[in-house]
């Protein structure tokens, strides 16, 4: 009995510690994930504007394999952040979302780089 008035508080503080907590090790994996479905959803809004098209909310929820309410609530955050515009069934990049997009995708080129890069490097060095 007396064991759990030591457990109890422990496990608490793992769960609620504000650097290490699972808790927060939680929210950290769901924001880098909501970053990481931005990036992709303006990568894909600036390779169909590239492509002389524009995309529909149900292109970006095939896309990044998102169900319909998750690709709604993905558009219209999007969109208070000034990244989208929505203009009857079709998605548009503002300016900012042009940029954001543009920035993502060299980013991306230039880590692909760099993987090839090291990998070749290895290659080389190892017999």
């Amino acid at each position: 009995m007396n064991y759990w008035l030591l457990i109890i508080p422990l496990l608490l503080i793992v769960y609620f510690h504000s650097r290490f907590g699972l808790l927060m090790l939680y929210r950290n994996w769901r924001d880098a994930r909501q970053r990481e479905l931005v990036e992709d959803a303006l990568k894909h809004l600036l390779d169909r504007e590239q492509g002389g098209r524009h995309a529909s909310p149900e292109s970006l929820a095939g896309t990044l394999g998102l169900s319909r309410v998750k690709n709604d609530f993905l558009i219209t955050r999007m969109e208070s952040q000034g990244r989208i515009q929505t203009h009857g069934s079709e998605l548009h990049l503002t300016p900012n979302g042009e940029t954001l997009g543009i920035t993502y995708v060299r980013a991306h080129r230039l880590w692909e780089a760099l993987s090839r890069g090291r990998s070749a490097h290895a290659d080389n060095t190892n017999p």
